[in-house]
Order: C-alpha cells, then sequence, then structure tokens
C-alpha cells in the first residue's frame, strides 16, 4: 500500500468494506511495515496480520561512481536512485536545492520510465542546469552498490512509496538516508531521517557538517537491517506461515539503533532543521 492507493480505497466506503471483506477470508494477511500504510490499513479494518518485511538480495560493489564520473574527491556525494516516474519527485527535488548554496556533487540514478517521456526530459533539464548535479540514465546493480558504498547521504524524495527496497540497501552500506514522509515503512527504519521535502535542504547542510552525526545513522541503519531485513530471517517468517504458524515472534529493530537515530533526529529537528519534521 503506498500513499496513492491508500487513498483510493479508503474514499470509497464500499471498497472499504470489500477490501474487509476480502482480506478475512485470507488464512494469512502480511503487512511489511509497523507504521506505514499497509499497517494503518489493516488497523483501520479490524483485520490482523502478520509482520513481514521485505529483504534485499546483497550485491558486491564493483567499479567506481566517483571515478566514472569524475567527481571531485573532497566533496561530498548525494545520492539518489529510482527511476524517472512522476512520483519519485525528482524534479520537485532538483527544484527545491537549485537555489540552495552548498558544495556537495548530487548523483541521480535511473531508467527513464518509458510512459513517461516527459518527466525524463524535465528531469535531464533541471539537472543540466545545476553544475553540481549528475544524472545517469541507469547503472548495472554493482554500480550502483559501488555508488552507494562512496556516498555521503542518500536521498529519496517520493511522494507515493510503500516500503522503499533502496533505502534498505542504503542502510546496508551504512548510508546515512533522508526520505519523505510519503515512504511508508521508513517510519520503521533506523538510520535516518523523515522529512517533508521541504526541510531536505536544512537536513543535507545539517549532516553534511556533522560527521559524528552521519555516522551513528549509518551504523544504526546497517545494524537495523542486518538484524531485520536479509533474506534468512523474511524467509524463515514466511516458511513459519507456510507451515501453518498461527503467530510470528516479534521482529523490532536493535533498541540501540532505534536510540541513536531518536538522539539524532532529536538534535536536528529541534535545532537546525524546519518544522516540518515528521516524527516516529
Amino acid at each position: 500500500m503506498n500513499a496513492e492507493n491508500t487513498f483510493t480505497v479508503r474514499q470509497d466506503p464500499e471498497r472499504m468494506r470489500e477490501w474487509r471483506e476480502l482480506l478475512e477470508r485470507a488464512d494469512v494477511v502480511a503487512h511489511s511495515s509497523f507504521a506505514g500504510f499497509d499497517a494503518r490499513l489493516l488497523f483501520d479494518l479490524g483485520v490482523s496480520g502478520a509482520y513481514v518485511p521485505n529483504a534485499i538480495e546483497e550485491v558486491a560493489p564493483q567499479g567506481s561512481v566517483r571515478a566514472l564520473l569524475g567527481l571531485d574527491p573532497d566533496r561530498p556525494v548525494l545520492l539518489t536512485v529510482s527511476n524517472l516516474y512522476p512520483y519519485k519527485n525528482h524534479a520537485a527535488l532538483l527544484e527545491h536545492l537549485a537555489d540552495r548554496p552548498g558544495d556537495w556533487q548530487l548523483v541521480i540514478v535511473g531508467h527513464p520510465a518509458p510512459d513517461f517521456p516527459q518527466e525524463a526530459a524535465r528531469v535531464e533539464r533541471l539537472a543540466a542546469a545545476d553544475p553540481r548535479v549528475r544524472l545517469v540514465l541507469g547503472l548495472p546493480p554493482e554500480l550502483v552498490a559501488a555508488g552507494l558504498e562512496e556516498s555521503d547521504l542518500f536521498l529519496l524524495p517520493s511522494r507515493n512509496d510503500a516500503t522503499p527496497l533502496v533505502v534498505l540497501e542504503a542502510m546496508r552500506h551504512g548510508v546515512p538516508w533522508i526520505a519523505t514522509q510519503y515512504c511508508g515503512a521508513v517510519h520503521d527504519w533506523s538510520g535516518g531521517l523523515v522529512l517533508g521535502l521541504e526541510d531536505f535542504g536544512d537536513a543535507i547542510d545539517a549532516l553534511l557538517a556533522d560527521a559524528p552525526a552521519r555516522g551513528r545513522l549509518g551504523a544504526a541503519g546497517r545494524a537495523h537491517w542486518e538484524a531485520c531485513f536479509t533474506w534468512p530471517t523474511v524467509a524463515a517468517r514466511y516458511d513459519a506461515l507456510l507451515r501453518g504458524a498461527d503467530d510470528l515472534p516479534p521482529l523490532p529493530g536493535p533498541p540501540e539503533a532505534a536510540e541513536a537515530t531518536d538522539a539524532v533526529r532529536a538534535e536536528l529537528y529541534d535545532g537546525s532543521v524546519g518544522t516540518t519534521a515528521i516524527r516516529n
């Protein structure tokens, strides 16, 4: 469930009734977040579910995105990875950052979306207007992994996501992330900030100026990924349900990862980052 289809379901009482009846006929209803759109909908429908998060495939990094693009080794790199669909909000991010000073380099990696050529053209135009931005129209997974290893911050400006795997990939590589409140399951995850897009610039400035805070977030995200989002952990939960388990054991993230994330968030949300911060 994402912001768009949640709204579609919720605005129609008859559709809500149909969904409840459908879900109640299932042997098991799985939800992939604690606080995302899927979990909230189940709660409001009065339907119980089992928490089974997403996992990601581990891809070994090969090569160097910094070298490939000729990036300045002494300037920080911001990275965003997603195909150029309108709802991924690349254009809004570029418009937001265009007039902000900042000695960073932003790398956007994503294939043009076949049904939205005008969106790709718009993003290309905005990227070309800012010399700090590099738009790369697709990379193999090994180079994306290398780019994550080389990045200082990961950005997800999307306005319509459910459980964005690319943030889990950032967590796996120990990269602190900034995502919007529309990215569903990120509300559950350690290692980053959940903000309105209008506050991304302030958050970027604050984190780039605070290497220890970046380090704490990166370590917290990595620890949370290791504990909850590897395939052995997630597959075991599917296996238990398929074998007829009535319930699953809790799968909380490491308390120390949540505490470290909350501490950095509290410092930034109450200080240098604006008032639209979304608290978990």
